[in-house]
């Protein structure tokens, strides 16, 4: 399982530098790069497709789960300093200032499931619903997995899927049914935290 707790890697935190950034949500310094997939009172998922060399400018953020579509390197903003995480890594991140960086020469693909001031502290770990998935994070109210086949399957429990070819998004509830490719990313809701 490739998961980072409260990370700060590529999203460092100075507190003269938020004061910067006051007010500045990710939407607002780089709306071009983002896009919306799902939102509710309780979260909200959305997708950042980086070309090579964007700027994603120091904003305010929050809770949040990061899930790497692709590989991801770059600069950061403030000091220079290049930070790297590879695909497939999931990053559980607390902090509330978000430092800008230049991505690299690369493409970079991320989903971001904003927790909007839910933290997480643990508790409960829960396993992929289907055992032929590659599990990538698993923590109180939620498991990300990976699919690595073509199948069908029914679906247990409330789960948001993601195709990345063409960033497509699916809410599955209990006892929907779907054909689900390899490279599907399913993040699966089992507790207090729901979706609609």
């Amino acid at each position: 399982m490739k998961f980072i707790a409260m990370v700060l890697m590529f999203f460092g935190f100075s507190q003269s530098e938020q004061s910067l950034a006051e007010d500045l949500s990710i939407r607002l310094v780089a709306g071009e790069f983002v896009r919306g997939l799902y939102q509710d009172e309780n979260i909200e998922l959305f997708v950042l497709n980086l070309p090579a060399n964007a700027i994603l400018p120091d904003h305010q953020t929050g809770p949040r789960i990061v899930i790497l579509m692709s590989d991801l390197s770059g600069k950061r903003l403030a000091d220079g300093s290049e930070f790297s995480v590879e695909q497939d890594q999931v990053l559980y991140l607390q902090n509330t200032y978000s430092q800008g960086f230049q991505n690299s020469t690369t493409p970079a693909t991320y989903l971001v499931l904003d927790l909007k001031g839910v933290v997480l502290d643990n508790k409960l770990s829960h396993p992929c619903e289907q055992p032929s998935m590659l599990q990538l994070f698993a923590q109180d109210d939620f498991t990300v997995c990976k699919n690595v086949t073509k199948q069908e399957i029914d679906f247990h429990v409330t789960t948001m899927v993601y195709r990345d070819d063409h960033h497509q998004f699916f809410l599955q509830h209990r006892s929907n049914k779907m054909t689900i490719i390899p490279g599907d990313v399913l993040i699966e809701f089992h507790g207090q935290l729901t979706v609609e």
